[in-house]
């Protein structure tokens, strides 16, 4: 109905949503570690590299296999065009929201005196994007988001156990995606694994039935890790990765944080910039109706509330153990958390609901908010293929796919070896491969920001280079023969 409390609240939603997310996925430029994990997938969409060597300047063992494979599908399909890892991540967005609704339906299903509170899922996805590494991660195509939708299968399958009784079968599905999560991001995807452990201490699970979840959930991991020894690719493939990535992270050999914060950056940012705002109106609400409607929040909601966040921060705090810390590490920890905080708001959007029905509003607000949808719609086309960063690298790329060869190598002044986001553009846009032996080459890229030098142009001229600015004017040169 058009002019039920339900609808505007699902229309909000959606345009919160296509206000603050969608318009990320319309607009060109990326995070170069996004753009490497598209190089990889492009890669093996043409057939350079396999799932257990996967290439990128040469076979690599950054990160597990899986993703490359899967987001190569989209490769295979839509070509190599800008929008083929977009497309993947939105259906990636979209796929997390609807489960995240779908666990919320679950748990609200038979919950005593709020089988109402069922239709309003759509307040965690609300939630959800309102942490900006969360809408960032998704925006620039990082592995976690693709970890976040398998962990987060994992967490409805082993929920259909709890709430809709179902098969324990169920349990053994979930370690399925366990298992998926691993060999998308390694170790951070098993957070969710201390699933039983937080069902027992808040949902009141016996410890027998505890006993025998991880016993169904250790089944297709221990498979796993039998396979993973006995078989040469992979046993080789996570014997580098392990040594490389894991132990280099945690004895502080990759790229580190340069904070006074040390260990513990991940968690102030999380604490003071990623869930800040939705705890200080947590806070507010309390106070301002702790004798009403905050008294009305029941044990059990405060328990599944107590019962998501735990899972949140299982899956979160890990981190602190390595040096190497980003933001959007804790993608895979949000929708838990924007589950949690959503129960404890659901008898505040409840008491809206009461409040908004006595009036004469709503259906004013419906076809308010149906009008902005349209609108919020129309400035996606507006802005689709705008820059939405690194405005030089893309008007580059851009300039660049008409006068260099797709699947080729330039040469580049050795000063600009270090810039590892050009040479992902590079990577992306043209298959470029770049060389710092560039009087070998027959094309050859210089920065003039970082070489600007009067000797190697004197060298280029005496070797029948010819130059041409390229990209945005005065930044860009390029060098043919």
């Amino acid at each position: 109905m058009i002019n039920s409390f339900r609808s505007a609240f699902n229309l909000f939603c959606i345009l919160f949503m296509v206000l603050l997310m969608v318009t990320r996925f319309m607009q060109d430029g990326m995070f170069f570690d996004g753009l490497i994990y598209a190089s990889e997938a492009r890669n093996f969409a043409d057939g350079t590299g396999t799932f257990w060597h996967p290439y990128y300047f040469g076979i690599t063992y950054e990160q597990p296999p899986l993703f490359f494979p899967m987001q190569g599908f989209f490769f295979t399909i839509l070509g190599n065009g800008i929008y083929t890892e977009r497309i993947y991540d939105f259906i990636i967005f979209s796929a997390v929201i609807w489960i995240s609704v779908m666990i919320w339906k679950l748990v609200f299903k038979n919950h005593p005196g709020h089988q109402n509170l069922k239709q309003y899922g759509l307040l965690a996805g609300a939630i959800m994007i309102t942490f900006n590494s969360f809408t960032w991660a998704f925006g620039n195509n990082i592995l976690e988001c693709t970890l976040c939708l398998f962990d987060l299968a994992a967490v409805y399958c082993m929920l259909m156990v709890i709430s809709a009784e179902k098969n324990r079968m169920w349990y053994f599905l979930a370690g399925v995606f366990v298992v998926l999560a691993f060999f998308t991001k390694g170790l951070t995807g098993l957070g969710v694994l201390s699933f039983p452990f937080w069902s027992f201490i808040f949902l009141s699970r016996s410890f027998k039935k505890i006993c025998y979840d991880y016993l169904l959930l250790s089944i297709p991991l221990l498979g796993t890790t039998i396979f993973i020894i006995y078989n040469p690719a992979p046993h080789q493939f996570f014997s580098v990765y392990f040594i490389s990535q894991v132990l280099g992270s945690i004895e502080g050999k990759r790229e580190t944080v340069e904070s006074a914060w040390g260990h513990f950056w991940v968690l102030k940012e999380l604490l003071f910039y990623e869930i800040s705002i939705i705890i200080g109106i947590l806070i507010i609400l309390f106070m301002l109706f702790r004798d009403t409607i905050t008294a009305s929040l029941s044990k059990e909601n405060k328990n599944l509330a107590f019962f998501f966040l735990a899972i949140a921060l299982s899956c979160s705090l890990p981190i602190l153990v390595s040096i190497k810390q980003r933001a959007f590490y804790l993608t895979p920890s949000f929708p838990y958390f924007a589950l949690g905080f959503a129960v404890l708001l659901s008898p505040y959007l409840l008491a809206l609901k009461l409040k908004l029905e006595r009036g004469l509003w709503l259906k004013r607000i419906n076809y308010f908010l149906f009008a902005g949808l349209i609108c919020s719609l129309i400035l996606c086309i507006f802005i689709m293929g705008t820059i939405g960063r690194d405005e030089d690298e893309v008007l580059l790329m851009r300039d660049i796919q008409s006068k260099v060869k797709y699947n080729t190598t330039i040469g580049i002044v050795p000063v600009m070896d270090d810039d590892y986001s050009l040479k992902a553009y590079l990577s992306r846009y043209q298959k470029v491969i770049t060389t710092i032996y560039y009087i070998r080459c027959d094309t050859v890229l210089q920065d003039s920001r970082i070489a600007a030098d009067s000797v190697f142009e004197n060298t280029m001229v005496k070797n029948n280079y010819t130059k041409a600015p390229v990209g945005k004017a005065n930044t860009f040169y390029l060098w043919t023969r």
